[in-house]
């Protein structure tokens, strides 16, 4: 049996990106988020709709626009596709663990 919120053996200074289940219109991963006191410089701008979940931890997602959103366990947030945002800030005790669901969204 896997465990969303199982860390033991992982090299918890990267952000680690694990695929659990891949489909030809969405993907589920679970991430984990490295403590990010100042945030990761890297602005994403999705392809693909996705709806996060925020499983453990606490996290600042920054968008383009200036919009801050701040979350903590059990929060989630719908990313439109082409929406840029990075993380911000990230928990070091205990660490962000993320479930994202990425997904085709056709709409303009």
């Amino acid at each position: 049996m896997n465990n969303l919120l199982q860390i033991a053996d992982l090299d918890i200074n990267k952000e680690i990106f694990e695929t659990l289940l891949e489909e030809k219109e969405f993907t589920v991963e679970r991430i984990i988020s490295p403590f990010m006191p100042e945030g990761d410089a890297k602005w994403w701008n999705p392809k693909d709709s996705e709806l996060v979940f925020l499983l453990q931890g606490k996290a600042i997602l920054e968008f383009e626009n200036k919009d801050f959103r701040k979350l903590s366990n059990g929060d989630y947030l719908f990313i439109s596709k082409g929406m840029n945002h990075r993380v911000a800030f990230t928990s070091e005790n205990p660490l962000a663990i993320w479930l994202a669901i990425h997904f085709k969204d056709n709409s303009k």
